[in-house]
């Protein structure tokens, strides 16, 4: 009996085979078996060979979760966002506008941001979303601020250094990653100063 484990490359045209022979696969098998066995249980299928279908249902399910969960995020934020607009700091012709969101994904910010510019054509929003233990800001400049020198990519590359980490994008609208979460405060706190020096 002889029975592959792994290949994998180990220098340019080599190749490296990785497997097992005689009782060797035999306890392979017996411990692929266990295996199969404890997935069964833990996914509540009595036979493993249900397993596939039970993980596709499973796999299927938690997409939906995460869509509805999204949905819901997206509509907290929609709301927050009219409050948020008290707050707004204006820095000269421009208004900035800060916040973070937890359990917002990277699709869920984009929305925030285009609520954002909707809601006026001088608004730059700083939208930083934390979920499950990383962080992504986004930054969105509407098109007066843009023309006021406010580049969405200049500021969110600018705010994510702060962090530890980098960005880039358009003018209008750009993302980056948060390299230390307990560093995201100080950076919002930094950003109307940030969009001041950026004005012509």
């Amino acid at each position: 009996l002889f029975k592959i484990v792994s290949e994998s490359s180990v220098a340019s045209g080599i190749r490296r085979i990785e497997g097992v022979t005689g009782a060797g696969v035999l306890k392979l098998l017996a411990h692929t078996q266990d295996l199969l066995l404890r997935a069964a249980e833990n996914m509540k299928v009595a036979n493993p060979e249900e397993l596939p279908n039970r993980a596709a249902t499973v796999m299927a399910d938690m997409k939906a979760k995460d869509k509805e969960l999204e949905s819901l995020n997206a509509k907290m934020a929609n709301q927050n966002m009219e409050k948020l607009m008290d707050s707004a700091k204006e820095v000269g012709s421009v208004k900035v506008i800060t916040a973070s969101f937890n359990g917002a994904k990277p699709d869920t910010l984009r929305m925030m941001g285009d609520r954002v510019k909707e809601m006026g054509s001088n608004l730059v929003g700083v939208l930083v979303g934390v979920n499950e233990g990383k962080g992504n800001i986004l930054v969105v400049s509407g098109a007066d601020a843009v023309k006021a020198g406010v580049h969405a990519g200049k500021l969110v590359k600018a705010v994510c250094t702060l962090t530890g980490a980098s960005g880039g994008g358009r003018p209008d609208s750009a993302m980056g990653g948060v390299g230390d979460l307990s560093k995201v405060d100080a950076a919002l706190a930094q950003a109307a100063e940030l969009v001041a020096g950026m004005l012509k």
